[in-house]
C-alpha cells in the first residue's frame, strides 16, 4: 500500500522501581508477583481474588507470576482463597495473573535481518513474495500494473515481467500458492470502503516461460462488515496477507484500529462469496504479509506498527504460529519477535519460507526527508 512513510525514533524508556503491588506498570514491564519490581513482560490488571505465591513449589520457593512451572526463592504463604488451577500454557505464552487465560510472552531477542539484495526500481513497491517452481516472484501494490515479476534473489534484478490477463491492480498486497495455482490478493483497503475485493487465480504451469498468463477471479466481501466509511488509516477491514492451506485461502486482516487480526476463510473456486472469520488475535503489529511452510505446520506473519500513531515508536515484527488446531491459526504457540533496527529495515511488506529454517522478507522503497531508499530483499532464520 502507498502511504506517507514516517519512521519514529525509539522512545527513551526510563525504568523506575516500584515498591507496592498493583502500582502502575512501566512501559514494556509488568509487576513480578510478590516483589513489586518491574521485569520484562506485559502489564496485567490486579486479580479480583488474592493470587497465591505458591502452587507446587518446594519449601521456601514460589512461582514466578504468569508461569506454570518456574519456581524462585520466596516466602511460603498459606492458601489465601480460591485461585485458578495449575495450567500448562503453550510455548511462547504464560498465564495471565489471576486467571486461567494464556497470553503471549514477547520474545526478548530481536531478529537480525541479512540484506540479500537491493531490488530493481521496477519493483519499488514490492508487496508480495512467492516461490513457484523454484522461481521467486513479486509484484507492486496500489497504482502498479497487472504484472508479476520473476526476480533474481541474489542480485535483485527482474528476470521476466509477466502480464496477468483478466486482472487489474487496484491494490495487490500478497501472493499465495498451492500445488497447482498461484493466487494474487487484490485486498488492500486503506479506507475500508472497497466493495470489489478480489483474489486472482493463475495456473502455476503457465508461469514457467510465458510472458502472459490468464487469471480467474474469486470475489468476496466480509460478512461482518456493515460500515464502509472510516477515517484515514483507522479501518479494521484493510488486509495485506494471504495463505493457501488445506484447499482453502485465508486472509489475515491488517487492522488499523487496534491491531486485532481476524482470519477469513475463502474458497479457491472462482465465484463470489461472503466470508466469515474463523479466528482472531490481538497482536503487537498490523499484519502486512503471511506465509506457510511446505509441511503446513507453521505460519509466519510480518507486520509493523501504525506509523501515524505518534505515541508508539515504529517497529516491525515477525510472528510465528505453530502447533495450531485446524484452521484456528492462533490456537497454538505464538512467538512474536521484533525486527532489529526496524527504522533502518523500513516497511516490511512480505514474507516467504525459503527452507524449513529460514525465510525471505521484502521491504518497500521509502522516502524519508526527501531522501530515497530502495526496496530491499532480506533473509533471516526462523524463530524457534
Amino acid at each position: 500500500m502507498k502511504q506517507l512513510k514516517i519512521l519514529l525514533l525509539p522512545s527513551i524508556i526510563i525504568f523506575f522501581s516500584v515498591v507496592v503491588y498493583g502500582a502502575d506498570c512501566i512501559d514494556g514491564s509488568r509487576i513480578e508477583q510478590g516483589t513489586g519490581l518491574p521485569i520484562d513482560g506485559n502489564c496485567v490488571e490486579p486479580p479480583t481474588l488474592p493470587y497465591p505465591n505458591k502452587y507446587d513449589c518446594g519449601a521456601g520457593m514460589r512461582l514466578i507470576q504468569g508461569t506454570a512451572d518456574t519456581c524462585i526463592a520466596g516466602i511460603e504463604v498459606g492458601d489465601p482463597g480460591p485461585y485458578p488451577p495449575l495450567i500448562e500454557c503453550p510455548s511462547g505464552q504464560r498465564l495471565k495473573q489471576g486467571t486461567e487465560e494464556c497470553i503471549d510472552v514477547p520474545n526478548s531477542s530481536p531478529v537480525s535481518l541479512t540484506l540479500v539484495s537491493v531490488l530493481n526500481d521496477d519493483i519499488r513497491e514490492t508487496s508480495g513474495l512467492a516461490n513457484v517452481n523454484g522461481k521467486i516472484y513479486t509484484h507492486n501494490d496500489s497504482g502498479g500494473s497487472n504484472l508479476l515479476y520473476e526476480i533474481n534473489a541474489s542480485t535483485g534484478e527482474v528476470i521476466r515481467s509477466i502480464t496477468v490477463n483478466g486482472a487489474t491492480n487496484v491494490d495487490w498486497e500478497d501472493l499465495a500458492y498451492d500445488d497447482t495455482h498461484l493466487y494474487i490478493a487484490d485486498i488492500g483497503n486503506n479506507l475500508g470502503n472497497r466493495t470489489d475485493l478480489k483474489i486472482y487465480k493463475i495456473l502455476k504451469s503457465d508461469l514457467n516461460t510465458n510472458l502472459t498468463v490468464n487469471a480467474e477471479t474469486i470475489a468476496f466481501s466480509y460478512t461482518d462488515q456493515i460500515k464502509f466509511t472510516y477515517d484515514l488509516f483507522s479501518t479494521p477491514y484493510d488486509a495485506e496477507a494471504l495463505i493457501a492451506y488445506n484447499g482453502q485461502l485465508y486472509v489475515f486482516i491488517k487492522n488499523w484500529a487496534d491491531h486485532t487480526s481476524k482470519v477469513y476463510s475463502i474458497p479457491t473456486v472462482p465465484g463470489s462469496y461472503e466470508v466469515t472469520s474463523v479466528s482472531e488475535k490481538a497482536l503487537d503489529v498490523m499484519v502486512t504479509g503471511a506465509a506457510i511452510d511446505g509441511a503446513g505446520s507453521s505460519v509466519a506473519l510480518v507486520g509493523y506498527t501504525n506509523s501515524y500513531d505518534t505515541d508508539t515508536p515504529f517497529k516491525s515484527m515477525i510472528v510465528k504460529l505453530s502447533n495450531f488446531a485446524g484452521n484456528n491459526f492462533f490456537s497454538g504457540s505464538i512467538a512474536e519477535c521484533e525486527i532489529e533496527n526496524s527504522q533502518v529495515v523500513g516497511q516490511v511488506e512480505a514474507i516467504l519460507f525459503n527452507t524449513p529454517s529460514e525465510f525471505y522478507l521484502s521491504a518497500e522503497g521509502i522516502t524519508v526527508l526527501s531522501v530515497e531508499y530502495p526496496a530491499k530483499l532480506y533473509k533471516t532464520e526462523i524463530i524457534e
